[in-house]
């Protein structure tokens, strides 16, 4: 007998890990169903226009897809802005019948510390954006195992890193490499900060795997996903070496006072993925030397122009 074919509902597919995303699930042998707001031509799937805010248009898809992925965010830090996508993820919820569903989170609901971060700490709504992707968490727990329901499972990911063609839409690597490429001077507030402060990231091909793996858990929640951690100091001295740009540090406790002074976030994002990992069996295979080659690589390529 011929297995059935499985069908997938994906938000968020043209953002920067959605391409990866779908390429994934499309691997894995569902048919998408992808939510776009404006018509465009993307292949391994069927494109839906519609928004988020009226999903009387793709109701029907998502009541009879086996797997809901919702991916798409505003983005917005102001906190009227972000009620949108509390109020789009809840439409979307309303018309789960069956399956898992899969929404993204972020890291950046942990507060910075000095111990690895577990998902049962408490969160820091620092602003809009982890307001929204707070409530989108909860509103998902409640709505998860109802009726024929199957678990709901939010992944908070570290900073991705990709080089797609978002990759500098409002993205911590394109932010840094921009600096890099003037010549910045990096500033820290302390020698402690210079060799430990920094991120959790992930590859966003990496993402696409760990939202496939996803797939398998059975008990809802959230789950911090990454692909390693690296400190600012070793990110910026790797855009060095593979760009050849020159970035400085300078280590002082005051703010930027000079032209061409930037300070990163003064904090360490250490995310712990052990749950996630041992459930999901989720092996990261994208080292962040081979992210920022890649990401470098796109850059130079987009900066030439034929005569």
């Amino acid at each position: 007998m011929e297995p059935t074919t499985k069908h997938a509902f994906l938000t968020g597919v043209t953002g920067q890990a959605g391409p990866d995303v779908l390429a994934e699930l499309v691997c894995r042998g569902f048919e998408v169903a992808a939510l776009v707001r404006r018509p465009a031509q993307i292949s391994g799937c069927r494109v839906i226009v519609g928004d988020l805010f009226d999903p009387a248009p793709f109701a029907k898809e998502v009541e009879e897809s086996d797997v809901i992925v919702h991916l798409a965010s505003s983005r917005s830090l102001g906190q009227d802005e972000v009620l949108g996508d509390i109020a789009g993820c809840a439409g979307v919820i309303e018309h789960w019948k069956h399956g898992t569903f899969v929404g993204l989170s972020s890291g950046s609901l942990h507060p910075g510390s000095p111990v690895a971060l577990r998902e049962g700490m408490p969160l820091a709504i620092g602003n809009g954006y982890a307001l929204g992707k707070a409530c989108n968490e909860f509103q998902l727990r409640v709505a998860a195992g109802v009726g024929r329901r199957g678990p709901g499972i939010t992944l908070r990911p570290g900073i991705f890193l990709g080089a797609g063609k978002r990759r500098n839409d409002r993205q911590v690597l394109g932010e840094i490499y921009k600096r890099c490429r003037s010549n910045a001077k990096f500033l820290f507030w302390s020698e402690e900060g210079l060799e430990s402060f920094g991120s959790s990231f992930i590859g966003t091909a990496d993402f696409g795997r760990a939202v496939s793996d996803a797939l398998v858990l059975k008990i809802s929640g959230a789950y911090n996903v990454a692909g390693g951690f690296c400190t600012w100091r070793h990110l910026i001295e790797t855009i060095n070496r593979c760009a050849g740009t020159r970035a400085e540090f300078v280590v002082s406790p005051r703010p930027p006072s000079v032209s061409g002074e930037f300070a990163l976030p003064q904090c360490r994002r250490f995310l712990d993925t052990a749950k996630f990992d041992q459930a999901a069996s989720f092996v990261p295979r994208q080292t962040l030397e081979q992210l920022v080659e890649d990401y470098v690589r796109a850059e130079q390529t987009a900066g030439v122009r034929p005569h």
